[in-house]
């Protein structure tokens, strides 16, 4: 896209249970990224893996 200064690729996990997936990555030492972008009224959250690749953990459909 010529409007962006760089492209990015976000990927997106989805868990039966967001809370549940939020505790193990804690425990699991994965660093929440909620800066990244907000998102009002949802249950989901960013992180990143150790190459910096941005993922979204979602409720499961």
């Amino acid at each position: 896209m010529d409007n962006y200064s760089q492209q990015d690729v976000w990927l997106e996990i989805q868990a039966e249970n967001v809370k549940n997936a939020a505790e193990y990555l804690h425990e699991n030492n994965v660093s929440r990224r909620d800066e990244v972008e907000v998102h009002e009224n949802s249950e989901g959250f960013w992180i990143s893996d150790p190459s910096g690749t941005i993922l979204r953990v979602n409720p499961g459909k």
